[in-house]
Formats: structure tokens, C-alpha cells, sequence
């Protein structure tokens, strides 16, 4: 508003109106929207997905202006109602996963497919472990060995390498799926000096061991790795807990909240996936005519 009382517009700085009412702004908006419009349908046309999906966010971002600035129609000219104007509130929200505009994450399809194609690969990961660990032998009570540089069991012997024995106490079931499986410590073992009550210390302990190490040392009956592990098997794997194949970790821990979509799942061409998805009819995009929002 000038020094007069007149308002003056921001847009095209003539008075009588502001920016938010600028008659030459809402047709700019309409102008975009029908540019951005028909390059969609062209993109469209040519298979240009990805083009076509940047010119559909595009001209839905120029419609919700100018039906907020005039309140009606972008297409037909008619005057919105309260609930249309609303509907083209939710339109305008952005998924905090997919980016797709049009719904909130508590409602996104895309996360629930990706964490139903989650729990797929980790019931085949979990398949795979349990059948390369059931040739193992090494259940709860296998004993373990190590060597490692300590002071002896007295604590004030002289420093030097030695063997330490021990026993697999626990596996960690629950944390093995399709991200951590193979390659994760998952076995745990205690030395003898620990299921004595005493703490590793100046003993040292024996650390987490993965699938990989387990197996590896089996196979060989000898020494290896950094510590010259050595696996002495009991005969018999142990079982996992009852309904393991199907207790995963809940959505949020799978997908942190603070994170959009991972690339994994949005981009990603990993046969498991892929494989996971037409296993379960599951396409890669639950909202494939919908535009990201920036």
C-alpha cells in the first residue's frame, strides 16, 4: 500500500489490487499449467516417463496457484466449492517417503509394498542361513577357541600369545534378514574364564562371530583367521525360535521415519527385489501417473 492508502500490486505494480488477486499473475499460472500440460501428454506419448512425471508436478504445482488465487476451475472456469478447495490441499501434500504428491507416509503404498518386499527377501535370506548353518554342526555348547596376546589367567604373567577356550552361549536370531545375514556376528561365545563369572579384562574375549567365519572354520578343522579360530562342532545346529520365518522388525525400524525412500527400493535393479515383487504382484511405484514433489 503506497503512502496514499492505494494498494499496489508486487506482481505488475498497477493499483487497485494486490499480488494475491492479480488478474495477469492467475493467467500466467494458467498459461504454465497449459504448457507444462501438453509437454506431459507429448512425453507421455513418446515413453518419456521421467519427463513426463517432472511436467505433471510441474503443471499440478501451477493449477493449485491459480485455483487458490481465483478459486475456481483451472479447466472448466466453474467456482470451487469449500471441499473441492480441500481436496486440492490433500493434492498438494508430499509423501515424507516417496515424494509423490497426493498423500501423507502413515498412508503411502509405496512404503507398505517395500517393507512387504523386505519381509520376502529376509524370509529368503533367513532360508539361505539356516540351511548353510544346519551343515555346520556348531549349536549352542560348541566349543571355541582363540589365541590371542594376554598376561595369563593370573593377570601378572608375562605378556604373550595364547589360546583361550571357549563356548557359543547365543545366537542372535532376530537380527538376521535380508540386510544382515551371511556376514553378520550373530554367534556369540563366552571363554571359560567368563562362564566362571570373571569379566574379559586383561583375559580378553572372544568376538562376535559371523556365518561366513563359523562356516569357514568348520570346513577347514584348523586354525584360521586373524585369531586362528577354531570351531569344535557339537553335531547338531540349533533351532531358531518358533514363528522366526515370519517376526521381522516393525515398519519403523526398517524405514526410519526422519528418512525418505531408499534408493534400494526406489531405484535399485537387485534381483531379490525384483524377484520379490513378482512373487508378491508388486510394482515398483504404487503411484506411477502421480509427480514427485522437490
Amino acid at each position: 500500500m503506497s503512502y496514499n492508502g492505494t494498494v499496489r500490486c508486487g506482481y505488475c505494480y498497477r493499483t487497485g489490487h494486490n499480488a494475491r488477486t492479480c488478474p495477469q499473475k492467475a493467467q500466467m499460472h494458467k498459461d504454465r499449467w497449459q504448457r507444462y500440460t501438453d509437454a506431459a501428454t507429448e512425453y507421455q506419448q513418446s515413453d518419456d516417463q521421467d519427463s513426463a512425471d517432472y511436467y505433471v508436478k510441474e503443471a499440478q504445482a501451477e493449477r493449485e496457484k491459480y485455483e487458490r488465487m481465483t478459486k475456481t476451475c483451472i479447466e472448466t472456469g466453474d467456482k470451487l466449492k469449500r471441499k473441492q478447495t480441500a481436496g486440492a490441499s490433500l493434492k498438494k501434500m508430499k509423501c515424507s517417503y516417496c515424494n509423490k504428491r497426493g498423500h501423507t507416509r502413515r498412508t503411502c503404498q509405496n512404503l507398505k509394498n517395500d517393507y512387504e518386499v523386505y519381509k520376502h527377501m529376509s524370509r529368503v535370506a533367513r532360508r539361505n542361513f539356516l540351511k548353510q548353518y544346519n551343515e555346520t554342526g556348531a549349536g549352542i555348547g560348541s566349543l571355541v577357541s582363540i589365541e590371542t596376546w594376554n598376561h595369563g589367567a593370573s593377570g601378572n604373567e608375562e605378556y604373550a600369545e595364547r589360546k583361550i577356550m571357549g563356548m557359543l552361549t547365543e545366537i542372535n536370531w532376530a537380527y538376521i534378514d535380508c540386510d544382515h545375514h551371511v556376514d553378520a556376528g550373530v554367534f556369540f561365545a563366552k571363554t571359560n574364564f567368563q562362564l566362571g563369572g570373571g569379566r574379559p579384562g586383561y583375559r580378553g574375549g572372544i568376538d562376535s562371530l559371523s556365518l561366513c567365519t563359523l562356516t569357514n572354520a568348520v570346513r577347514s578343522g584348523a586354525p584360521a583367521g586373524r585369531n586362528n579360530l577354531q570351531v569344535y562342532p557339537s553335531g547338531s545346529a540349533s533351532l531358531p525360535p518358533a514363528g522366526w520365518m515370519d517376526t521381522f522388525k516393525p515398519i519403523k525400524e526398517v524405514f526410519d521415519p526422519k528418512q525418505d525412500r531408499p534408493w534400494f527400493y526406489q531405484y535399485g535393479n537387485d534381483e531379490s527385489a525384483q524377484a520379490a515383487r513378482e512373487a508378491l504382484g508388486i510394482e515398483r511405484c504404487a503411484y506411477p501417473d502421480v509427480g514427485y514433489s522437490y
